[in-house]
């Protein structure tokens, strides 16, 4: 049997006062342990992928603050990089290379020429509004098929990436924004873990002990002492500090940041998914 079911036999359900309130101390303890479990759990699975999502995340929410000196103006959204992605890949087809040739797609010199007629004309032009336009109607003129929320967004972009002064398709770690995403889509579909199993990985096993000791003594108070400072280390304290005497290893953020973070992941993949399914639209024009 996990402490924790054991140690809900002992508090029962009692009508005395004090053994109410260290049931409800010791419920919210739990329940905070599987929700941290959950978001740590998240977390690992998206962090080989913090390098590349830091760049997309605003300041003000950064874990630590030297996280990264980029603010939000020095450089593209995840909506900019699609957009831009986008019509890589339409001018890629309009040059009848399909970026899935290997062949062609490694000849460094054939993808140095293409990029750099990509950026002349559509970046680096006085003309490339004009330019973007007659490329836009030479695709989709003539044809039922009209996104003008998609073109704006592309122009946009465009418009941004010439300031950033751009180098190259490349520069934009395209495949590095895919991959994160998906290991973001994986991080929060992850099951979670269930309170007695989070307590037990989370919690350490003297302080464990202690818990169930009491209980069988009667002595419940101690679990709410006990529980208080371990509550406030994991929720919004200094966490770092819990271990060993609480926690059974060491963690960089408690629960208030780890969630933040996850939640601002969350933002970040709808925008992408939301772009994404957009995109289905143009699937026969790239």
């Amino acid at each position: 049997m996990h402490y924790y079911d054991e140690i809900r036999n002992y508090l029962g359900d009692s009508d005395n006062s004090l053994v109410k309130t260290v049931s409800s101390n010791f419920e919210c303890l739990a329940t905070l342990c599987q929700q941290f479990c959950q978001c740590q759990s998240i977390y690992d699975h998206i962090k080989p992928a913090s390098h590349v999502l830091t760049q997309y995340r605003s300041a003000e929410c950064r874990l630590t603050k030297g996280e990264d000196k980029k603010t939000e103006e020095d450089s593209l959204s995840i909506l900019e990089k699609l957009s831009i992605e986008l019509l890589w890949k339409l001018y890629l087809k309009s040059q009848n290379v399909v970026e899935e040739d290997k062949s062609i797609i490694s000849s460094k010199d054939t993808i140095n020429s293409l990029e750099s007629s990509f950026i002349n004309t559509f970046v680096f032009s006085i003309s490339y509004k004009k330019n973007f336009e007659q490329f836009w109607k030479s695709l989709f003129d003539g044809t039922s098929f009209m996104n003008h929320y998609s073109k704006s967004d592309i122009v946009d972009a465009l418009e941004h990436w010439g300031i950033l002064n751009c180098r190259s398709v490349q520069s934009l770690n395209l495949s590095g924004l895919h991959s994160a995403m998906k290991l973001v889509d994986e991080g929060i579909k992850l099951p979670q873990m269930g309170k007695a199993e989070s307590m037990e990985k989370l919690i350490s096993n003297e302080l464990l002990d202690y818990f169930l000791e009491s209980a069988k003594a009667e002595n419940f108070v101690n679990i709410l002492f006990q529980s208080a400072p371990t509550i406030r280390a994991i929720h919004d304290g200094k966490i770092a500090s819990a271990y060993p005497k609480y926690l059974k290893k060491t963690y960089e953020y408690n629960l208030e940041k780890i969630d933040s973070y996850i939640e601002e992941m969350k933002d970040l993949l709808t925008v992408y998914n939301d772009v994404m399914n957009d995109r289905k639209e143009f699937t026969q024009y790239i």
